[in-house]
């Protein structure tokens, strides 16, 4: 999962795939590679919209 969220793969699509019942718990597990991912998310959308 962490490979997997490290490359930018949804964590929803992930979990769903993995058929874990619990987001939170698996959101609380990986809670520092969400929190990149949020980051590198945010990056990207600033740039989009600087482009405009």
């Amino acid at each position: 999962m962490a490979y997997l969220l490290a490359n930018i793969v949804d964590i929803y699509i992930i979990i769903k795939q993995l058929r874990h019942y619990d987001i939170g718990i698996t959101s609380r597990k990986y809670a520092y590679l969400i929190y990149e991912y949020k980051n590198g998310s945010n990056d990207e959308i600033a740039q989009i919209l600087n482009k405009v």
